[in-house]
């Protein structure tokens, strides 16, 4: 049975405890989550702690209660989704849990203590932290300062993915609760750091597990992509080609008339040439094979839809240090955000793409003359799932632009004229 602890104790090991849990696994999945929010969720926890540990329970239950209300807590507040919740709580109870582990029996042996001089001694239990803590900062300061990411889950919606997550933590985090029992009860101080010293071992290879697990769906992505990219090249390529042929073919039919001096015949061929290929607009190109075809793919699409469309490319696109999958998918998403934008108006809906290089900077213009995006959305416009189009399935490109950059180290801005235009910036070089 665990022991109740006063409010101090709650105040400066349960609180800053739930804090460390939820922003190292949110930052190791790549999650968003308000600090403001992951402190009002702790503060809950330590008030729920402080009333569960008085009631009589085995040793883990209280355990499991705590992290069930605060799997509930990070929806309700958080509006992270079921699996992501699960998840989050289980990796960042088990690296905390693991760390407590292997540190408490060391901290016994140096102090002279045992479990049982934290009930008689509150005060104990805040000393035992302290170097808990100080690891799990050490910890979170190299996640945000090298950008390490376990698991992306905020740009891959897979359940099985989270599913198979969610089992291998679950072990992990089982075995650490064990451990921790025989830590409560057993007298074996000898072979508890080395039980603790495996529990570490598996917990390293379980994360190892996830981020070979994140590498391989980021490949499938990549791959996915990529074919997408080809088979727009590959349709450049088939549409050069008919044109070269419809063009040698009208060029041997005009070389005949000219050298049988039948001119008018000739005249008459050109001028049904003319008419018939007035509307055909020359191909766009980027001086970037992927994005040319990425180009003129939206192209097609806008001008279906009665969108006049415009490119100006005023810089040389050949060295842009970002993966073309990438790149792609950031102008993608804008394109197809201004062509939506753009229908809106319906008298001369337009979209213009423009891509410039000033100050060692990429700029990748996205204009639109569509309606403006209200104060109240510019404010939520890079949030997951938000959408004007009143539909749940979308709301995810501006999201996964905003990541990409982050990525890459760029920045993404809107500006709002007499159109509305969004800026993306790119470093011009090593990225």
């Amino acid at each position: 049975m665990l022991f109740s602890i006063p409010w101090y104790t709650v105040a400066l090991v349960s609180i800053p405890q739930t804090f460390l849990i939820i922003t190292v696994a949110c930052s190791l999945f790549n999650i968003d989550i308000d600090n403001r929010e992951s402190f009002f969720i702790s503060f809950l926890i330590g008030f729920f702690s402080y009333y569960i540990r008085k009631i009589p329970l085995i040793f883990g239950m209280h355990t499991v209660i705590l992290v069930i209300i605060m799997v509930i807590l990070l929806m309700l507040i958080s509006r992270i989704n079921l699996g992501k919740s699960v998840v989050s709580v289980l990796l960042g109870g088990m690296i905390l849990g693991s760390l407590e582990n292997v540190i408490l029996p060391f901290f016994f042996r140096i102090t002279g203590t045992g479990i049982s001089d934290l009930a008689l001694y509150p005060w104990l239990n805040i000393y035992a932290f302290f170097p808990i803590m100080i690891l799990t900062l050490i910890f979170l300061y190299f996640i945000k300062r090298f950008n390490i990411i376990l698991y992306d889950l905020s740009a891959i919606q897979d359940r099985r993915s989270t599913m198979l997550i969610f089992v291998i933590l679950l072990q992990v985090f089982i075995i650490t609760t064990f451990d921790s029992i025989i830590i409560a009860s057993s007298n074996y101080e000898d072979i508890i750091p080395w039980i603790n010293m495996g529990l570490v071992i598996i917990a390293a290879l379980s994360i190892l597990a996830i981020k070979q697990l994140e590498e391989k769906t980021k490949n499938t992505n990549r791959i996915s992509l990529l074919k997408s990219h080809l088979q727009q090249v590959e349709s450049l390529l088939n549409t050069l080609q008919s044109q070269k042929h419809e063009c040698s073919r009208h060029i041997q039919a005009l070389q005949s008339l000219v050298h049988l001096d039948r001119n008018d015949e000739a005249k008459e061929y050109i001028d049904g040439i003319a008419q018939d290929y007035w509307q055909v607009e020359e191909m766009l190109y980027t001086g970037h094979p992927v994005l040319t075809g990425l180009v003129n793919s939206k192209r097609s699409l806008a001008e279906s839809q009665g969108v006049e469309f415009a490119v100006a490319v005023k810089c040389d696109l050949s060295n842009i240090n970002i993966p073309p999958w990438d790149l792609c998918s950031i102008v993608g998403n804008l394109l197809d955000n201004a062509i939506e934008a753009a229908i809106q108006d319906k008298d001369k809906p337009r979209v213009a793409l423009e891509f410039k290089s000033e100050d060692n900077e990429y700029l990748i213009y996205v204009h639109n003359n569509g309606k403006r995006i209200s104060e109240t959305d510019l404010k939520r416009i890079f949030t997951p799932g938000f959408t004007t189009k009143g539909s749940e399935a979308r709301g995810y490109g501006l999201y996964l632009v905003k990541k990409l950059l982050d990525r890459y180290a760029g920045d993404i801005e809107i500006l709002f004229k007499r159109q509305t235009t969004i800026v993306v910036k790119l470093a011009n070089g090593e990225i």
